[in-house]
Parts: C-alpha cells; sequence; structure tokens
C-alpha cells in the first residue's frame, strides 16, 4: 500500500433513510406548491378549468394538500356550485379518520357555500358547528387553528344575524374579537347590532351603544317577544351593581375585575335560564317579565357551563322575584 492511498477520498455516506424521506417530501411539495401557484395565476384570469387542472396535479402526483381548499373554490369561483360541494362532501370523507387536514376548513367552506349561495342558513350553521367540533390535526400549531376558529366564528355571527337571533350573534363576535380585534364585521356588531325580528324585513329592535358604553335597546311595537326577554336579561345584566357582579363572576369563572361585554352576555344568559326555571316552578316574576317570556322556551337558550348556585339565585330573585 503506498502512502498516499491513506489519503484517498473516502465515498461520502448516503444519507439516513429517514433524512432521505424528508427531503423527498420537501421536494414533492416544492413542485406541487409550483404548480398550485400557476393555477393561482390562471384562476386570476378567469381561466378556471386550466386551474382545475393544475390543481388536481399537484394534489394526486405531489400530495399538495393545500389543493385540495383550491379546488373547492375555485370550482366556486367558477360558478360550479354543486361540484363544489359534491367535493367539500368527498374531502370531509375521506379525511376524516386519517386527520392528516384541518377538517374545519372542508366544514367552513361547506357553511359559506350554504350560506352564501343558497341561502340556507340553518344548514350554514350546521357545517360551522361541525367546523368548532373537528379535532385539531397535529400539522396545525395552536396559532394557526385558532386563526380558523376565529374565521368560522365571523361568519356564524352573520349567520346568527340572518337568523334574528341577537344573542348568538354577539357571542360568536366576542369569540372572533378575541383572535381579530379589528375585525370591522364583527366589531360593527357589537357597536352597532341592527336585527330583523320577522320575516317582513322591518327593524324593529335596535341596539345601540352610547357614549357611556352601555347598550341601549330600542323597540317597536312589533319587537318579537323572545327578544324582548333578551333585551331585559341585557339591561338587568349591564346595570348589577359592582358587589353583585363579583358574586356572578366568582360563580362564572370569570375574572372580577372588569364587565365586558363578555360578562354581560354570560350574565344575560344566565338570567334568561333563570326566568325559565321560575315559569317552571311558579315562582314570583314582575307581570312584565313573565308576560314578555310566556313563549320563551328553555330549547331557544344555549346550555349554561354549569347550574346555576344558590348565592346566584337569591340574587336574580333579589332582581325579579322581590
Amino acid at each position: 500500500m503506498g502512502i498516499f492511498s491513506l489519503f484517498k477520498k473516502k465515498k461520502p455516506l448516503d444519507p439516513p433513510k429517514e433524512v432521505r424521506d424528508v427531503m423527498e417530501k420537501m421536494a414533492r411539495m416544492e413542485e406541487g406548491r409550483k404548480l398550485a401557484d400557476q393555477a393561482i395565476s390562471y384562476r386570476n384570469v378567469g381561466n378556471f378549468n386550466k386551474a382545475l387542472e393544475l390543481l388536481k396535479r399537484a394534489l394526486t402526483d405531489f400530495d399538495y394538500k393545500p389543493a385540495i381548499i383550491l379546488i373547492g373554490t375555485t370550482a366556486v369561483l367558477k360558478g360550479d356550485i354543486k361540484n363544489a360541494v359534491l367535493w367539500f362532501e368527498l374531502q370531509i370523507k375521506e379525511r376524516e379518520k386519517a386527520n392528516d387536514f384541518p377538517l374545519i376548513e372542508l366544514y367552513a367552506n361547506l357553511g359559506s357555500i350554504y350560506h352564501k349561495y343558497y341561502k340556507n342558513h340553518k344548514k350554514a350553521l350546521e357545517q360551522y358547528i361541525k367546523a368548532l367540533k373537528a379535532p385539531r390535526p397535529s400539522i396545525l400549531d395552536e396559532e394557526a387553528y385558532l386563526h380558523m376558529e376565529s374565521n368560522v366564528y365571523h361568519d356564524m355571527a352573520i349567520v346568527y344575524g340572518h337568523l334574528d337571533d341577537a344573542m348568538r350573534s354577539r357571542q360568536c363576535a366576542e369569540k372572533c374579537l378575541r383572535v381579530k380585534p379589528d375585525c370591522p364585521v364583527c366589531r360593527k356588531i357589537l357597536d352597532h347590532m341592527q336585527v330583523t325580528l320577522n320575516q317582513s324585513g322591518d327593524l324593529t329592535t335596535k341596539v345601540v351603544k352610547d357614549p357611556s358604553g352601555r347598550y341601549k335597546v330600542l323597540f317597536t311595537d312589533k319587537s318579537d317577544i323572545n327578544s324582548l326577554v333578551y333585551s331585559i336579561a341585557l339591561i338587568a345584566a349591564q346595570e348589577l351593581k359592582t358587589q353583585d357582579r363579583f358574586l356572578f363572576c366568582r360563580w362564572a369563572g370569570l375574572p372580577e375585575n372588569e364587565w365586558t361585554s363578555s360578562h354581560i352576555d354570560m350574565c344575560a344568559l344566565a338570567i334568561m335560564h333563570y326566568i325559565c326555571d321560575a315559569k317552571e316552578s311558579s315562582s314570583p316574576l314582575p307581570e312584565a317579565v313573565r308576560e314578555a317570556a310566556r313563549f320563551l322556551t328553555r330549547d331557544r337558550l344555549p346550555d349554561l357551563d354549569r347550574p346555576l348556585s344558590e348565592q346566584v339565585r337569591s340574587l336574580f330573585n333579589r332582581m325579579f322575584g322581590g
């Protein structure tokens, strides 16, 4: 063996299989992304057929999963609403057990189609509720998932408005604003809510925020009876004394050093449950409240997180029962 053979260049070792797999996956993702970018360019100029062709190649040839949503939304832009619905439903069915894709996006897109194109707000709401119940896939971090959730709450706030459910509309708007505090749509719902309360489209109730930050409810003689109950509960919650607010916050598990719209919403809901309890047990209620609540049923209300405590019942008894 010559001395120079000691310095012979060694053949580089192949990387481990796990590393090769990751590198191959990254390369496939990049190819899929390039096809998707081309598709978006075609979509932007109205060539939807070419865009769909490229997106389907990105998905089938390179398993580029962002193409899943793009295929459905491109079909919507093309005006092929029926096939867009079929596409999203198929993807939900195929990926429900795999947990490799955020089902929240699939359900949310279905909800958007039912709301915007079919004007079927109840069907849209069903899809949004399924979106919020869908499991979070491991590929998404918490921040990204919260962003998706806030988009769903944004759309639900609008749909509940169409369904004349002012309370749930406010609640969803508030949840959206926790993640997107500058959302103009949800901010408008909270700051100046106008609710249509009958089929003819007449504006019968208006909730406005005065300069002091309190909400005021204005009525006409056509006001919906259940909305009257909500308005009574909302105003009562706003006017709660400081000591009573502390008591309520301790029961509800809410911060005691503030009285935000979230606190008011929770308190109004608790009051409406109390009114239902009082009706069922024939407990004392002011005649105007009992009359307003005659058609109110518990199944129209969101559930409470916990049963009313004796202290909270006593508080509401002082407010309404004398």
